[in-house]
């Protein structure tokens, strides 16, 4: 469809709350219905939507970031602890890490 089409046509452009919320229901989608509208632009519901996948996106991004440098902090921790010949119980419990991952720190490090 021509997007001028679109852009200069309004009922090209929205839709009755009826036929989002079928579509909403249908498509297994999410779209943010203002309960007082009763026609719904479904270009800024389609946008709205984006946003927050776009967000969710950062936000779970951020998240594995933090992940990944707990992880990696975690690890140069036990590295530390293995160059001073520290017990292998003692790292796992500073470092939360797991018995098979504190032998294959050690073994990188040979």
């Amino acid at each position: 469809m021509d997007m001028d089409l679109v852009d200069s046509d309004p009922k090209y452009k929205s839709l009755s709350r009826e036929a989002v919320q079928t579509i909403s229901v249908c498509a297994n989608v999410d779209f943010k219905i203002p309960e007082e509208e009763e026609l719904i632009d479904m270009c800024k519901a389609i946008e709205d939507m984006k946003d927050d996948a776009r967000n969710e996106g950062r936000i779970e991004g951020r998240r594995e970031g933090h992940l990944e440098g707990f992880a990696e902090s975690q690890s140069q921790m036990a590295m530390k602890m293995l160059k001073k010949n520290e017990p292998v119980e003692k790292i796992i419990e500073y470092t939360s890490l797991s018995d098979q991952q504190v032998q294959e720190l050690a073994q990188q490090m040979q």
